[in-house]
């Protein structure tokens, strides 16, 4: 039995998020083990990655729902659901959803929900 129906729901944009700050896997990532960058780097694809010590998926994540809100020129209050699908969650026990969704000034009836990706690979 469901216990929520959504009318009229449709998927208008999508924005993403990323440090600035840009690592070479080519450099290595560790030197406790032995480690193939190149065979590394040919069976993944992933030649490079980005890395914060300060920020937070939430703080990546406000950046970029500010960006879409407003190239979508919505308002906040007229919003009634918030997905927040990720692999790394602000907190172990606390939905990141509810933070995401304070942060960003949404009404209160606001549905919010997070989705865990699990293993994207």
């Amino acid at each position: 039995m469901a216990f929520l129906k959504f009318d009229n729901v449709r998927i208008a944009g999508i924005a993403g998020g990323a440090p600035s700050n840009i690592i070479d896997n080519a450099a290595g990532i560790s030197n406790t083990y032995d480690y193939d960058a190149k065979a590394f780097i040919e069976a993944t694809g992933v030649a490079e990655r980005r890395v914060s010590p300060v920020l937070t998926t939430s703080d990546l994540c406000y950046a970029a729902a500010n960006k879409l809100l407003a190239d979508l020129k919505w308002n906040k209050k007229e919003i009634d659901v918030l997905i927040f699908v990720t692999k790394t969650s602000d907190y172990d026990e606390h939905a990141t959803s509810c933070i995401m969704k304070d942060r960003l000034g949404l009404s209160k009836e606001c549905y919010a929900e997070d989705i865990s990706s699990g293993c994207s690979s």
